[in-house]
Parts: structure tokens; sequence; C-alpha cells
């Protein structure tokens, strides 16, 4: 059990850094003015299908880690 939880752990890991790597970096204009931003894509339009890959491969990597701690205590 333990060695197919670290196999699953490792996996998650690689697909979570393999997917981070794939997506374009987003702008960060912090002076910029709220208007400036009006009628522009927000975060989850652009590349939707990775980032919901992304947040669910995530959540999974954390819940498998949480689920490791707690059989090996």
């Amino acid at each position: 059990m333990q060695k197919l939880l670290l196999i699953l752990t490792i996996l998650l890991a690689l697909i979570l850094i393999t997917l981070v790597i794939s997506l374009p970096r987003e702008n960060q204009q912090f002076f910029s003015e709220t208007r400036s931003t009006i009628g522009k894509s927000g975060y989850w339009e652009t590349n939707f299908l990775k980032k919901i890959i992304l947040l669910i491969v995530s959540i999974l990597l954390f819940l498998t880690l949480i689920f490791y701690m707690i059989q090996t205590a």
C-alpha cells in the first residue's frame, strides 16, 4: 500500500510540474488603473482546460500526501 501511495505521489508531482511549466506566464500589473483591464480576458478565460486540470491535480496531490501521512503515523 505504501509503495502504491509513493508511486502515485511521484506521478502526481511530475504531472503537476509539467502542467505548471506548460502554462504561459501571466502579466502582473500592480501599478495600472483598474479601468485599463476592463474588456481584457480574466485569468480563467485563457488556457481554461489546463488550469482546471492543474487545480484538480494539485488537490489530488494534496489529498494523497495527507493520506500518506495518516498511513505512516
